[in-house]
């Protein structure tokens, strides 16, 4: 019995012929979908506001916590998983200024910066520098996981959400470019 060549190379498995005449059609004949700058776009926007509201809810609780002595967020839910055991920590301020505050400051500007490529007509140069905003986040975001992990020994729910945006701010920036 021989196996014919396929004209498509999508693994081994794709060589036997009983996965050849189940499934060769749709291997052979898959498309590469391309989405548009404009998805793009409006994802990036997206998470970006989402960013921005968490940023600011964080920064409302930071002043609440200090402000309100029986003021108990929702995520306080253990002690290593706590958002006021974080915000009440010295590494929650930067120059006298909460790290939420700088946070939304940041998806401000970010979101000022997407829009401000948007409107030109030649785009690449934005994603680029979409590409290196967000990997500046994400390495902000990886500093602050290793602080929260291994110095204040608690989490913060909304932090990882802030987090989590981060990195998939990268991965679609990442995408828009290829």
């Amino acid at each position: 019995m021989s196996i014919d060549k396929p004209n498509f190379n999508c693994g081994y498995f794709v060589h036997m012929p009983i996965f050849k005449r189940c499934f060769g059609d749709l291997v052979s004949k898959r498309k590469k979908i391309k989405l548009s700058h404009r998805f793009f776009f409006f994802v990036q926007i997206t998470l970006l506001m989402c960013g921005l509201a968490t940023s600011v809810y964080l920064a409302a609780s930071h002043y609440r916590n200090y402000n309100d002595i029986e003021y108990q967020s929702f995520c306080a839910i253990s002690r290593s998983l706590n958002c006021d055991t974080v915000s009440q920590s010295s590494y929650a301020v930067f120059l006298g200024v909460p790290l939420a505050v700088w946070g939304a400051l940041g998806y401000l500007f970010f979101t000022c910066v997407a829009v401000f490529f948007r409107l030109r007509s030649d785009r690449t140069p934005g994603w680029v520098t979409s590409l290196f905003v967000s990997l500046l986040f994400c390495m902000i975001s990886l500093y602050l996981i290793v602080i929260s992990s291994w110095i204040i020994h608690s989490y913060c729910l909304m932090c990882i959400l802030t987090y989590g945006i981060n990195f998939l701010l990268l991965y679609f920036s990442w995408l828009a470019m290829k």
